[in-house]
Order: structure tokens, then sequence, then C-alpha cells
């Protein structure tokens, strides 16, 4: 093995030789990055982290969007099985969270400090300039880039809310899921409007066919007294008794509907269930002082080290002559700052 083989099987070893020669350059830069990230660590502004965690509720209930869904196949109108119970998936409910529907109400309302005093969310997050609605616009893009959204396996949803003061940040947290019942409230009741309206309509149409079923009956009879001797009028009757026997059930089955209907329109009962409600943390969740030490020290070394390895590169090829490097140190000296003095 030849002596360049030698040297060229390790020189990345020869990387390290600058590295050993200024290690005293290297715990210089290095204490400098830790005292100067500690010093970005205190000068950041604090974070403080507020977590509510809810679930979706499966409502169930009485069974009516089933019923109705059935009952409205039969007349040819389709009508979702899930419409009447309004359960949504989790994630449903975790795209939600980042609606104009949802999140509009929660900017604009008035929220107490820590201190006990009542701020504006809009300027509280930095959204003071413009119009209204321009402002609201802002505060919604910082309140969503100040927001995390997860959703479990197990269908529990966590939303946690990062802002300056602690109480102001479970309180608006506190404020998204209040938003999200009123939300799914309102649509429940909604959609229970449209149900009680297409029972009631199909009520009164069943009623009146079944007062136009019992007429015909009733007059087929009339005009046929003697009907048990003739067996034609006797399978006549039998169908007509048939069609009242049907438009009886269809109106029984329909009356049943139309009383939930009306029930379930009135309910104003959440389809949410609050697992955790957000309180005011303790503990700042941002800077982690630490953290933003670390990686001052690890940034200064990383310039350090570069720093080493580029002089010497520079020196290594000025005194091998290669004229290349020389033209660039030139063209630098030109026109870098040597130029400028």
């Amino acid at each position: 093995m030849t002596g360049a083989d030698t040297g060229q099987t390790f020189a990345p070893l020869r990387l390290l030789v600058p590295l050993v020669v200024r290690w005293r350059l290297l715990v210089l830069a290095a204490v400098v990055g830790g005292v100067l990230g500690a010093i970005v660590g205190f000068v950041l502004p604090k974070r403080y982290a507020a977590t509510m965690r809810f679930t979706a509720q499966s409502s169930e209930g009485s069974g009516l969007g089933s019923s109705l869904a059935a009952l409205a196949g039969q007349f040819g109108v389709d009508i979702p099985i899930g419409a009447a119970g309004g359960g949504m998936s989790p994630q449903f409910y975790a795209d939600l969270l980042d609606t104009r529907e949802i999140l509009e109400p929660v900017v604009t309302a008035r929220y107490v400090r820590q201190d006990g005093d009542s701020v504006d969310l809009q300027s509280f997050i930095g959204a003071r300039r413009g119009t209204p609605r321009r402002r609201i616009e802002v505060a919604i893009k910082k309140l969503l880039r100040r927001m995390t959204v997860s959703v479990h396996k197990s269908g529990l949803v966590t939303a946690t809310l990062s802002l300056r003061d602690p109480a102001v940040a479970a309180g608006a947290a506190n404020a998204l899921l209040a938003e999200l019942n009123r939300f799914t409230v309102e649509r429940l009741q909604f959609q229970s409007r449209q149900q009680r309206i297409f029972t009631e309509h199909r009520l009164t149409t069943a009623q009146a066919e079944l007062r136009e079923a019992e007429d015909a009956e009733a007059r087929f009879v009339e005009r046929n007294r003697s009907f048990q001797q003739s067996p034609t009028l006797r399978a006549q009757l039998a169908r007509l008794q048939r069609v009242t026997q049907t438009k009886q059930e269809i109106v029984a089955t329909l009356s049943r509907a139309y009383e939930e209907s009306r029930v379930q329109e009135v309910k104003d009962m959440p389809t949410l269930t609050t697992v955790e409600n957000a309180v005011p943390p303790a503990k700042k969740s941002w800077p982690r002082r630490s953290l933003v030490a670390a990686l001052g020290v690890l940034a200064a070394l990383g310039l350090a080290v570069t720093g080493i390895w580029v002089t010497d590169w520079f020196a290594e090829a000025r005194r091998a002559g290669r004229e290349d490097v020389l033209e660039l140190v030139d063209a630098w000296r030109r026109t870098g700052p040597a130029r400028g003095r």
C-alpha cells in the first residue's frame, strides 16, 4: 500500500486535526452560543398551552332517523339514515375547528387575563390594523397557527391553544368547545325541523288517502249487500280491506314519527361529551430555555467548525500554490469588505 493510498484511506481523519489544534476556539464558541441562546430564551415571548378534550356522541336516540329513512324510502324520498342522529366522526369535529363558523365568534369575544383585566382577543394576538373584517381574518389565521388538533384512535379529540396569557388561552380553548356544541345543536335542530315538516306533510296526505280507502270500502259494502254470495265480490272487498289496512299502518307509523320529530326539534342536548375542560396552565410551554441554549451551542459549534475547515483549506491551498484559489481570494478582496476600506 503506497503513502498516497494511505492518505486517501484516512483522509476523513484529517478533518479532525484542525479542530483538535483549535479546541479552545470551539470551547469559546460553545460558551458564547450557550450564553446567547439563554439570552434569546429569556427574550422570546412566553407561551402557555391550554388543552381541552372531548368525544363525539354516537347519538342513536329513539331510532327516529332510521325509521324515517325507511319510511321515506317507501315513498321514493331519499333521506340518509344518519341524518337524524347527527352523529359524525371525531375527525369531522376536528376539521370543524378550522372553519370560520367556529373561529369567528371565538376571535371576536373578550376574555379575562390572569391579572383580572378583560382583553379583546383580536388585539391580544396582534390583529390591530385594517377594517373589522380584515382584523377578523388576520386573527383567525394567527389563532390557527397557535392551535393544534389531534384525533386519537379511541375517538378522543384533543385541541391545544398556545397564547401569551394562561387564562386567555384556557378561555379561548373552552370557547372553541362551546362553539362546536352550539353548531351541532343548531344543525340537529334544523334536521329535526326538516324531518318534522316531512312527516307532517306525509301524515296529512296519508290521512286523506286512508279516508278515501275507508269511503271506498263503505261504498262497496253499501252497493253490494249480498257480496257474501259472490266469490268475485268477496275478492274485491278483500282487496279494498287490504288497502285500508295498509293505509292505517302508514298513518300509525307517521303519527309516531311526527310526535317524535316534534320532541326532537325542541331538544337542546349537546352531542359532544367534554372529557377535560381547558384550565389555565401553571407552566409555560414555550420557550424552553434549555432547548434554546442547546440549539445556540450547536449553532455556534457548527459555525466555528465550518470556519476552521474553510480557513484551513484556504491556507493549504495557498501553500500548494493553487492559482484558482488565489484568484478567488483576490476577487473577494477586490469586491468584498476590503474594497470598502
